[in-house]
């Protein structure tokens, strides 16, 4: 079930457009309509009523009789796939169908699939170069491990845990665009893998996954040299204790044979 549709006025007739708003958390009776992953899921909902065109969660597919330009819209950002009678054209928040009545149904599920994996790659293109500006200033740090940068070592720690999210969100993704959705129609999964193509997403998701490989390096081996370095100093600091102890038990010791010698 896709929710009911609303239908925009046009010079060419009635054209059907649908709304769809990606979520993590469900709010009460939202119909489901795509679900990502299984653990911390992410839902594609059907959307009711008229869509905010600043909110960046809601994606409507628009099904007309002809294309119609994307109006203020960056033009390098534009998907565009021809394939038979079917033509699809994306844009964040914005897909645009022509394709026969009969399949447009079948496309639905390939297309929030589509715009699933294109705003996690958007998102981590977004994110990854605030954490490599960060990591050119930590390099002195994290390779070599100093007492006085301890107060930083939590925060390494954090870095390296929101890393190691971000490479299993990036898991979960990458295997939806190498292996499209098994309940995908043959035609859906065709038009799936003709928008992947497009978008170059092989490659995009290659380099994303070379500078997280890079950055997991850095914070890995700083914090395990963090980690290395915390025991020894434990270690170093338990082992003057038992040498304290030993001390203080010898010279009991020796005071008790002095006074034994001395009475």
């Amino acid at each position: 079930m896709t929710g009911k549709n609303q239908e925009l006025e046009s010079g060419a007739g009635s054209n059907i457009s649908k709304a769809f708003r990606f979520t993590t958390t469900l709010k009460p009776k939202e119909i489901v309509e795509r679900k990502f992953g299984e653990i911390g899921p992410t839902y594609a909902t059907v959307f009711e009523g008229t869509p905010d065109s600043h909110d960046t969660s809601i994606t409507t597919i628009s099904f007309l009789s002809s294309l119609k330009p994307f109006e203020g819209k960056d033009k390098t950002n534009i998907i565009m796939v021809n394939k038979g009678e079917i033509t699809i054209c994306w844009h964040c928040c914005q897909i645009n169908v022509i394709a026969p009545a009969e399949e447009s149904e079948k496309l639905i599920p390939a297309l929030l699939d589509f715009d699933q994996v294109m705003r996690e790659v958007q998102k981590l293109q977004q994110v990854l170069p605030s954490i490599e500006s960060v990591a050119i200033s930590d390099v002195p740090g994290t390779l070599r491990i100093r007492r006085k940068d301890s107060a930083q070592w939590k925060r390494i720690g954090s870095i390296m845990e929101n890393l190691a999210r971000m490479r299993l969100e990036f898991a979960r993704f990458e295997a939806l665009v190498f292996n499209p959705a098994s309940d995908l129609s043959p035609l859906a999964k065709r038009i799936f893998r003709s928008l992947v193509r497009k978008a170059d997403l092989e490659n995009k998701l290659e380099s994303l996954s070379d500078r997280m490989e890079v950055l997991e390096d850095l914070y890995e081996g700083a914090v395990d040299r963090i980690n290395d370095h915390r025991y020894w100093r434990d270690g170093h600091i338990l082992e003057i204790i038992i040498i304290v102890l030993l001390a203080g038990e010898v010279l009991l010791l020796i005071a008790d044979l002095a006074r034994g010698l001395w009475e």
